[in-house]
């Protein structure tokens, strides 16, 4: 992404004609960079935590199931 700085600033001969297509490249980098690094991982915590609270319910649920049905044996 730096190295695309000084096309992005328009600075060298020609560069105003691809500073809008450098700072494109900048921005898609940027944002493809954060949502890997940032949001994916953010979803994935989320949806983990989010299943694990599910199954120690059903466990939970389960358990007391358990212990309020009668025993036939006696």
């Amino acid at each position: 992404m730096l190295g695309l700085a000084p096309m992005a600033l328009g600075i060298s001969e020609g560069g105003e004609l691809q500073a809008p297509m450098a700072r494109v490249v900048i921005g898609g980098l940027t944002a493809s960079t954060l949502i890997t690094l940032v949001v994916i991982p953010v979803i994935y915590m989320a949806l983990e935590e989010r299943s694990e609270r599910a199954q120690a319910r059903r466990a939970a649920r389960a358990t007391a199931t358990l212990q309020s049905a009668p025993s036939s044996g006696d």
